[in-house]
């Protein structure tokens, strides 16, 4: 038994690529049911939506890598958002929910299918989209650092990773803190009580999902798995089969409507995950 690279593996869960898109992820979902009670079980769509239209933007479509980010962050999670929740966040919460598996596995049939090869690489994912972001990489692709654990090209999207996810938690924390979060909450304990008040439930519910998505777009972007120093690729399994089993799981050791606490315990997403190959 190798100790060494049991005790590297655990480490790496504590801090590594796992841990930051495991992280954004859960937030995104603490933001859907922890906040506002809106029964997501279908996440994964929204990171998909981040990686496939990072991916789909500089690799199919040509354009610039800062055009892809934001059609990964933005445009694609604010769709998606507005395609299931118009007809849903007026309806029962278990709609929603129906919603969106239905919407997660229609995006992964979609992005396999061999006959939009041309366009999302079905099963083979997409490759060399990332270059441009490498560009900025101030450390040495050949060395290793912090203590041994990340190459060149790892420390740099930990780094960057833990600035975009420690950016999440701030804004999570203090919006939750505002008006508008506390509107949020009436909504998730009563909102018949909410909607009494002259508040709009269904545009406060409509903007959660929204912003929720966008977060788990920035995870989906992250968890682009790093193969080489010069490129990442997005795999249709890793972006759905992954989120589906482990961003619930996530939730629930944290417990909802917890802020700072929701990605401290992701460590054991990855963690469980390196235990299943």
């Amino acid at each position: 038994m190798d100790w060494g690279a049991i005790i590297q593996n655990l480490f790496r869960g504590f801090i590594g690529e796992p841990f930051i898109y495991f992280s954004l992820a859960a937030m995104g979902l603490n933001m859907h049911y922890g906040y506002t009670g809106l029964l997501n079980f279908g996440q994964a769509v929204f990171m998909a939506a981040g990686a496939y239209g990072l991916s789909m933007a500089v690799v199919t479509l040509g354009l610039n890598f800062w055009w892809g980010l934001l059609l990964g962050i933005v445009i694609f999670p604010l769709l998606l958002a507005l395609i299931m929740g118009v007809p849903t966040l007026r309806l029962r919460a278990d709609y929603l929910a129906i919603v969106t598996i239905a919407a997660s596995e229609m995006f992964r049939i979609i992005a396999r299918s061999p006959s939009l090869d041309r366009w999302t690489g079905s099963s083979d994912g997409l490759t060399a989209f990332a270059n441009r972001f490498y560009d900025f990489n101030p450390f040495d692709k050949q060395k290793r650092y912090f203590f041994g654990l990340f190459i060149g090209n790892q420390m740099w999207v930990v780094l960057v990773g833990w600035i975009v996810l420690s950016i999440v938690v701030l804004i999570v924390w203090m919006t939750m803190r505002s008006p508008w979060g506390r509107v949020l909450r009436a909504i998730r304990e009563d909102e018949d009580a909410a909607r009494s008040l002259g508040k709009n439930a269904y545009w406060f519910k409509m903007q959660s999902l929204m912003i929720g998505g966008m977060f788990g777009a920035l995870g989906g972007i992250s968890s682009c798995e790093i193969y080489s120093p010069f490129f990442i690729i997005t795999f249709p399994s890793d972006v759905f089969t992954s989120s589906a089993r482990y961003r619930p799981k996530t939730l629930s050791f944290n417990g909802i409507a917890t802020s700072p606490d929701s990605y401290t315990v992701s460590t054991v997403s990855p963690l469980e995950q390196e235990q299943s190959f």
